[in-house]
């Protein structure tokens, strides 16, 4: 008969810690206040075996050797802000989307955080992941440091809109520290209560720039949303590699981001008559024209905290299928260089165009980011 045992660790009860990293690859102090709305939380602390097969009378037997070492992770959050008013008012998932490759500018007149996605200089994330035993007092602790990811975001009508990463960190840097028993100094960890944003009830925009059409009817800044986007997603396409050195403890020494193409993504419509003069794309015509869109899409909740997307995409393929009684396009995008507003240079010019604001076009509110790249993620209030 099994034993009552308290040491058992139960699962998804703990906490994740994050901050940006002053230093690369330099760990950062945690505390309780540096607590991550986190789910779907995993990680691995991976070693690789080193096996030695010296010719031996009998099969190999002789003990392997411990090489590399690396942990990976996956984390899901949800989008969310508290009202911002001054450059304190963070949103609650800056550190996954600063260690995902966004740089991060912080607007006093707009009240508005900026996140362009960059291909350089990108921030890395200290973690701690504490898992529980079941009388709650101890925990087991993972530490890692330097720590970068990939992402996708997921933007689903009626759904919480959503960041997923999977990356990889180092160990902790005496490497024996990496995975530990901790007594956690405070358990209190504040989750904030700022609604999370949900899909509906968006301001969403498709825009046919060779005309400026909009998908679905209206004008430039008035979609008349006479036929609906039913989805967005994003993906980053990074890698997040682990580079080796000699010197390096488990001989990983860091981790980087690479990409070998475009960020990606795609569109879900509804399948209209062609024909229709409320606003009716063809997205074969578009794929086959190469005619860029720009996406403005906005969420708001509280009535007056607004998260946003700005991108400029090229439609690279279609897929017919259908959803609650109606034929719909799934359109794979790739994200293209910004046009300025003025169309000089044009989408997919100039990779040192940034991302503008006029009245009705670009960006949502006044703002100019520091950045350049081909994603960005707006978070204001008014």
């Amino acid at each position: 008969m099994a034993k009552e045992n308290n040491l058992i660790v139960a699962p998804q009860l703990g906490f994740v810690l994050g901050k940006i990293e002053s230093t690369s690859g330099t760990a950062e102090s945690l505390a309780i206040g540096d607590a991550l709305y986190a789910s779907e939380v995993s990680w691995s602390f991976d070693r690789e075996n080193l096996t030695r097969t010296p010719l031996s009378p009998e099969r190999p037997g002789v003990m392997s050797a411990p090489g590399a070492a690396i942990l990976s992770y996956s984390v899901s959050s949800e989008f969310s802000a508290p009202t911002i008013s001054d450059s304190g008012d963070v949103p609650h998932n800056d550190v996954l989307l600063r260690a995902g490759g966004f740089q991060s500018t912080f607007d006093d007149a707009a009240d508005a955080f900026v996140y362009v996605l960059t291909s350089s200089n990108h921030k890395s994330a200290s973690f701690e992941i504490y898992e529980f035993e079941a009388l709650g007092t101890k925990a087991n602790k993972t530490a890692l440091r330097g720590a970068r990811h990939g992402w996708s975001i997921d933007c689903t009508a009626g759904e919480i809109a959503l960041l997923s990463c999977t990356g990889l960190g180092l160990g902790a840097s005496t490497l024996g520290n990496t995975y530990v028993t901790a007594t956690p100094a405070s358990k209190s960890a504040v989750f904030y209560t700022d609604k999370p944003f949900i899909c509906d009830g968006g301001h969403v925009e498709i825009v046919n720039l060779s005309d400026n059409s909009i998908y679905g009817g209206g004008s430039v800044g008035a979609p008349d949303d006479n036929y609906l986007v039913l989805g967005l997603t994003l993906d980053s396409g990074w890698t997040a590699d682990a580079q080796r050195g000699l010197s390096a403890d488990g001989a990983s020494g860091r981790v980087r981001l690479t990409s070998g193409g475009p960020v990606t993504g795609t569109l879900q419509f509804e399948t209209v008559q062609l024909a229709s003069t409320d606003g009716a794309f063809d997205p074969y015509a578009l794929r086959d024209n190469t005619t860029p869109l720009e996406v403005r899409v906005k969420f708001t909740h509280n009535t007056s905290d607004h998260l946003c997307f700005n991108f400029y995409a090229q439609i690279v393929g279609v897929d017919r299928s259908d959803d609650a009684g109606r034929s719909t396009w799934t359109c794979a995008v790739e994200l293209r260089y910004p046009e300025a507003l003025g169309g000089d240079p044009a989408v997919g010019q100039s990779p040192e165009q940034k991302f503008d604001f006029a009245a009705n076009q670009g960006l949502f509110v006044d703002v100019t980011p520091d950045d350049v790249g081909v994603l960005a993620i707006t978070y204001y209030s008014g």
